[in-house]
């Protein structure tokens, strides 16, 4: 491009301006860093997008999303710690700050199509943040004691929720927490608080051709 008869002979080509773009877009350590943050970026943009999607309700696939992103991220450099722990540093300090809540943990453990897998983590901090919520919305001690049993048959597939159908309901056997699940999954999600500039980011959404080049060079 910048080697064209077109750019060339342009009255922007032999300006200053002219000569510090092209000296950038020529720079082969700045294409090296545009590859390293769409490695850094890409994994994160997923999830707010999933985050603000109106396709389905997302509060269940909040905190699995980004587990998944940090473990993309670390593949995407090779598994190399001094490349990929910093980013990792500040994903935790804005996820730690902001945006990790008990409410997606809640969300998080009784979502049958991530709990009944094979790489399905309850974490400590996953059961913490789920009963701490549930303690938050029912207040009834009684109540909080069968939802307790409930997730059990849930967590070992036991009674109804043997049944594909029935886990997807979570079954007329455990009205208690069906009706905690329900009013937990029920409620929506924004990325709004990880907004800076959002034109930057409709730019991107809209312009895809702005992204080609860097995903061919990735």
């Amino acid at each position: 491009m910048f080697t064209s008869n077109e750019r060339t002979s342009s009255r922007c080509a032999n300006t200053k301006d002219g000569s510090f773009v092209e000296n950038v877009i020529i720079d082969k350590e700045f294409w090296n860093n545009i590859v390293v943050c769409w490695k850094d970026a890409y994994p994160i943009i997923k999830v707010l997008l999933l985050v603000d999607s109106d396709e389905k309700p997302t509060m269940g696939f909040i905190y699995g999303a980004m587990d998944q992103a940090k473990e993309k991220i670390q593949n995407a450099f090779n598994n190399v710690k001094k490349s990929y722990l910093p980013i990792w540093k500040i994903i935790d300090q804005r996820w730690d700050n902001q945006l990790r809540r008990p409410l997606h943990a809640a969300g998080y453990y009784p979502t049958p199509k991530l709990h009944h897998v094979p790489n399905f983590k309850a974490y400590v901090e996953v059961k913490r943040g789920l009963y701490d919520y549930l303690t938050r919305l029912v207040e009834n001690m009684e109540e909080i004691g069968k939802i307790d049993d409930q997730l059990e048959d849930f967590k070992n597939k036991a009674k109804f929720f043997g049944s594909t159908i029935a886990m997807e309901s979570y079954g007329d056997e455990h009205p208690e927490l069906q009706n905690f699940v329900i009013c937990v999954l029920s409620l929506t999600c924004s990325s709004s608080n990880c907004e800076r500039n959002w034109s930057v980011f409709e730019m991107v959404k809209f312009h895809p051709c702005i992204l080609y080049p860097i995903l061919k060079i990735s």
